[in-house]
């Protein structure tokens, strides 16, 4: 058995630090971190129990920074993969106008090969589509051989491709996007060029800035990324990263194997909406069938990972919740539990920083903007906290200094859920343009007495709040009221767009 990834014992082994095995956005959740850490932990374990050699590269298209790489710059035989380079390469010379995807080439079996410029031919025994071979002698477009050698991986339809898409041409177009690894030399079972080492080679890193692109790359137009992820989602060969993963998930990816390398690389798509990367390689791994499942239960791993770690940003708006910039953006957005500043100490939230409410409240608050304005154009809403999901609220109730006998005081249990939780009630102040957030008294999420609304006389009586903090409070009390809002004793900050009856009535808690 050989030890997995000898490289990564010579750099250290956190989150976040050298070889760049775990990135995450600093002051996350110590529960989001914890768990990818753990991930990291259970994925190195699970390759060490394997004979072979392992990179992983993960990284979510829609949280930048998050990503996990192990061993991710070590220099593999591509095998099969350099197809999706090559399916690259087509899209490219299609919209330069020098091969169209329409055009037709002759399906023919002699190929030239790198060392020495002699033939030589594909045998049919040794591919893994047989059908292109019965049109020897007859013409193809280029779409059609190119969706062969992705769906079928084809390598009789990659070599007739690589005749006109030539090695040096594909790899310079690699090194174009920022892949300095991949290597594009020759053509299927070219032996000469195999027993020379010349060998189509890659790092998972490569994959992944490809699939990158792909996905969100500016190199090609959308409509040729649609048609090569369209392709890549129609691959027969589903053992690997599919294998696991719930029924009907698209995944776009390329795999390739050789004897003792199993690969596979692609995009794959969650029912949210959310997208990541991953790729997985292999070499001297003789156990087929074990790293074959291996990677089918990494994929899932992210997959889960993801589920429970969701994107807030997606998540709020597949539940029927708008973006208040989207209505007024002169709203000032700053949300504290995005921050470290709050009273959990760490961004609760991760890549959300906009606000979101149900319709009916975001209404009534760009209303109480307009209002603000009218009263006084150098003053804006500024909101620090707005729809929150349950298991936010939950975090906020575990993770409380107060005795539980004054917890619910400040925090709604989440048992029972906040009007928050509902998307229902927004927290904020009042920001002066030349100067600043108004001056209420305490700061936000202050669960001491000074921050009662119902004590506010005796608070000014006993020199614990002035008169221009009172002003300031009622002002904001008197803008929100008149929007259509209600006020909570407790904090000054908070309001609900509705009674809690109607409101859970009429929506169902963001979990």
């Amino acid at each position: 058995m050989q030890n997995l990834l000898v490289s990564l014992f010579l750099c250290s082994l956190f989150i976040g630090i050298s070889c760049n095995r775990t990135t995450l956005k600093e002051s996350r959740s110590p529960n989001e971190v914890l768990a990818l850490e753990n991930l990291s932990d259970s994925i190195e374990h699970k390759l060490s129990t394997i004979e072979g050699t392992f990179a992983v590269q993960f990284s979510s298209i829609d949280r930048p920074g998050l990503n996990l790489s192990i061993n991710a710059d070590s220099v593999f035989h591509a095998a099969s993969t350099m197809k999706t380079a090559v399916l690259y390469e087509i899209l490219k010379q299609h919209e330069l106008g020098n091969k169209l995807l329409s055009d037709s080439l002759l399906v023919g079996n002699r190929f030239t090969s790198i060392v020495d410029g002699s033939s030589y031919s594909m045998q049919v025994s040794e591919d893994s589509e047989a059908a292109l071979y019965e049109f020897l002698g007859e013409k193809k477009t280029v779409l059609e051989l190119a969706e062969l050698m992705i769906t079928q991986s084809s390598n009789l339809a990659t070599n007739i491709l690589m005749e006109t898409y030539r090695g040096p041409q594909v790899t310079q177009s690699m090194r174009e996007i920022g892949a300095f690894d991949i290597q594009v030399l020759r053509g299927v079972e070219d032996l000469k060029a195999f027993n020379a080492g010349r060998n189509n080679e890659t790092t998972a890193r490569d994959l992944w800035i490809l699939f990158k692109e792909l996905a969100t790359g500016t190199s090609l137009t959308t409509e040729s990324k649609t048609i090569a992820l369209d392709i890549l989602s129609k691959q027969e060969f589903n053992d690997m990263f599919p294998a696991k993963l719930p029924f009907g998930t698209r995944v776009e990816h390329k795999t390739g194997w050789i004897t003792g390398v199993h690969h596979d690389s692609g995009i794959i798509h969650m029912p949210n909406g959310e997208s990541f990367i991953l790729v997985f390689l292999s070499k001297n791994a003789p156990d087929r069938s074990r790293v074959q499942e291996t990677a089918a239960e990494i994929a899932l791993m992210f997959y889960n990972f993801l589920t429970e770690y969701p994107d807030w940003n997606i998540e709020l708006k597949n539940s029927g919740l708008v973006n208040l910039k989207d209505l007024d953006s002169s709203i000032i957005v700053h949300l504290a539990y995005s921050t470290v500043d709050n009273i959990l100490g760490y961004d609760a939230y991760g890549s959300l920083e906009d606000a979101y409410l149900r319709e009916e409240a975001a209404v009534k608050l760009v209303e109480a903007q307009k209002m603000l304005l009218a009263h006084n154009p150098n003053l804006r809403l500024y909101i620090f906290d707005a729809a929150r999901p349950r298991r936010i609220q939950q975090q906020l109730w575990d993770n409380s200094e107060l005795p539980v006998s004054e917890r619910s005081k400040y925090i709604a249990n989440p048992e029972r859920g906040s009007i928050h939780n509902f998307g229902m009630a927004v927290d904020l102040g009042i920001y002066d343009i030349d100067s600043g957030l108004l001056d209420m008294g305490t700061k936000f999420d202050d669960f001491t007495e000074v921050s009662h609304i119902t004590k506010e006389d005796s608070l000014v009586e006993n020199g614990l709040l002035t008169n221009n903090q009172l002003t300031n409070r009622k002002l904001l009390r008197e803008i929100m009221v008149a929007a259509g809002f209600q006020t909570l004793a407790t904090e000054w900050w908070h309001f609900d767009a509705m009674e809690r009856s109607r409101t859970k009535e009429l929506f169902s808690i963001i979990e």
